[in-house]
């Protein structure tokens, strides 16, 4: 069995879907600390016996692209460690996720590469994109208005980037740090065991370093991983060659399937695509605009 660390923020409908699609196995959610909605119907997760609900004191505010990601990550890592026997696998999943096979071939495919860590990265490079990413001070854990609506989180986008450039022109850009920089999707799965090394490798000027980029999400764990043991034991051996994948994440997939535009909300017409694909899990689901794709997959399971 599989243990699943499941990230969410909204849509208590699809998130009840999702957990109840994964039958009795072990998940650990998740919820984020300012989500009122999901936090409402604290009782409905706590009633599934496979969820271990990490609670609302202990829970992590997390702000898009921010630093708060890999907190909450790292939260539900250490306590994954605790409660999964040795040789198991985590699986990352986000609460808009959803399984696209069933169970028994989830299962089969797991078993079939249980020496195989399910994280494929590649090396940023010197595009000027990658080096923005990094060598700026990115603050977007920062949100000046609790309340939530499109134009405030568009003015406080704004004023972010426009700190952003400010405290970069007053201090210089960052230096470059003194081990390379991988990139990859988060929604990964790993073995406990690897777990324990990545967290292992972590200090002080590695967590500083990550602090002020932009999505670290995306690079953090995967730079770990390419300084772990671990390192060339994933579906391809080592580091994608940079050359061959775009800034796209959908080229770098794991497990997850991800439309190329990396927002759409995933209905019907996606059916084909899904199924034809080598994935296990897909996003983004809606309970709305993903109801009758949902359930004709539950049809096939």
């Amino acid at each position: 069995m599989s243990t699943f660390l499941i990230l969410a923020h909204r849509d208590f409908d699809h998130l009840i879907k999702l957990i109840d699609s994964l039958e009795d196995q072990k998940i650990i959610l998740h919820i984020d600390k300012s989500s009122r909605v999901l936090w409402a119907h604290s009782s409905e997760f706590k009633k599934r016996k496979n969820v271990n609900l990490i609670s609302r004191k202990n829970s992590i505010n997390v702000r898009w692209a921010g630093y708060s990601q890999i907190r909450a990550m790292l939260l539900l890592m250490n306590t994954a460690i605790t409660l999964m026997d040795p040789g198991e696998k985590m699986i990352f999943l986000s609460g808009s996720d959803y399984p696209i096979r069933k169970k028994a071939e989830i299962e089969e495919k797991l078993t079939s590469k249980s020496s195989i860590e399910f994280l494929r990265y590649y090396k940023l490079d010197d595009r000027l994109k990658d080096v923005k990413r990094w060598s700026l001070y990115h603050r977007w854990d920062f949100r000046l208005f609790k309340r939530r609506g499109t134009f405030l989180n568009r003015l406080n986008s704004l004023l972010i980037r426009s700190m952003t450039y400010l405290e970069t022109l007053i201090r210089g850009r960052k230096r470059a740090p003194n081990f390379s920089l991988y990139a990859g999707s988060q929604w990964f799965s790993i073995s406990r065991e690897c777990a324990q090394e990545l967290i292992s490798l972590r200090n002080h000027y590695f967590d500083n370093f990550f602090k002020t980029m932009f999505a670290p999400d995306e690079v953090y764990f995967h730079t770990l991983f390419s300084l772990s043991s671990y390192s060339k034991r994933n579906l391809d051996g080592g580091a994608r060659e940079t050359s061959k994948v775009s800034s796209r994440l959908f080229q770098v997939h794991n497990l997850t399937y991800v439309d190329e535009s990396l927002n759409k909300w995933l209905d019907i017409d996606d059916l084909k695509i899904l199924l034809d694909s080598d994935n296990l899990f897909a996003r983004k689901f809606d309970s709305k605009i993903s109801d009758s794709l949902i359930t004709l997959l539950d049809s096939r399971r």
